[in-house]
């Protein structure tokens, strides 16, 4: 019994510590680690490497489905950003709050995004 209660809390500290978000499937589908392609895709790779390490983990349910969003077209379909236009795109609005405190700074519990994260979205954003 002792021994199995020793590997059940292996278990438990060794999960810890990802790299990864495990609420979004699969890392080795959705985290790509170099990006590569047209400076476009470049710019898209490297802003879903920030969501998906610094918000998809945090979101269940319909959020969880931001990990799907695996193009710009389809952030831009869902309505989350705005074509050219990180300042009024909802991701941007709620990653910075802007002032409604029912937002609050994204993510909420942990350390804000760094001014180079933010900078990286923007000119995603921006460059589309």
């Amino acid at each position: 019994m002792k021994y199995l209660v020793y590997l059940i809390l292996y278990f438990i500290f060794c999960s810890c510590g990802q790299d990864y978000n495990s609420n979004s499937f699969d890392d080795s589908i959705y985290v790509q680690t170099d990006c590569t392609g047209t400076e476009s895709q470049i710019r898209f790779c490297n802003a879903f490497k920030i969501i998906n390490n610094k918000c998809i983990s945090c979101h269940t349910g319909f959020h969880n489905t931001y990990a799907t969003f695996d193009s710009s077209e389809k952030w831009i379909n869902a309505g989350l950003i705005l074509q050219n236009n990180a300042a009024q795109s909802t991701l941007m609005i709620r990653l910075k709050g802007y002032g409604v405190t029912s937002l609050a700074n994204m993510p909420q519990g942990a350390s804000q995004l760094t001014q180079d994260e933010i900078d990286t979205l923007e000119n995603w954003i921006t460059g589309l």
